[in-house]
């Protein structure tokens, strides 16, 4: 889009920050020392469509959201571009892939609960702070013509998904350590 709408010459800065290496090994070693607990077995929950705590994560991610964008759209040269490339929820029915990668998490958690690497109530106390858009959550902030990001100048020209092959998941399915 940027280069037909501009020319082959326009010049887009793209900055991809990605740690497909994060695997909890410095989290592992933060809590290596901690005190062994009784504890009994804890199921992995996940947010019910519609329950309260989706709607805070969703409340605040519209917020860090709108403040991503206020923020960019100060830093814009006037009749600058901006090009957002974000994970977001998919709107593609079944399984799409992040399953393995929550499974895993919640399984190692378990086991350090169980291995009294952590308590059970650190255990039953973590939660991923993230939350996954979608395509309606990250247009939301053009669409009302009374938003803060409105007023500031920014605009929204083109919005689009993809769906992308998940490095981490051939990272995953090649690790000789993983359980089968």
């Amino acid at each position: 889009w940027i280069q037909k709408t501009y020319g082959e010459d326009q010049q887009v800065h793209i900055i991809y920050e990605d740690r497909p290496t994060n695997d909890f090994n410095y989290l592992f070693r933060l809590v290596e020392g901690v005190p062994a607990v009784t504890s009994t077995e804890v199921f992995n929950v996940h947010f019910a469509e519609g329950s309260r705590e989706l709607l805070l994560f969703m409340a605040q991610s519209a917020r860090d959201w709108e403040t991503f964008l206020l923020h960019r759209s100060k830093e814009l040269v006037p009749g600058g571009c901006l090009l957002v490339v974000t994970l977001a929820r998919s709107t593609c029915p079944g399984n799409t892939g992040a399953w393995c990668r929550y499974r895993a998490m919640t399984d190692i958690w378990r086991d350090m609960m169980h291995e009294k690497f952590i308590s059970e109530e650190e255990y039953i106390a973590t939660t991923e702070h993230s939350y996954w858009h979608t395509a309606e959550d990250l247009a939301a902030p053009f669409s009302d013509k009374s938003s803060r990001v409105t007023k500031s100048g920014l605009q929204q020209v083109a919005l689009g998904t993809r769906t992308s092959k998940c490095g981490w998941r051939d990272r995953w399915l090649t690790t000789t350590n993983r359980k089968k």
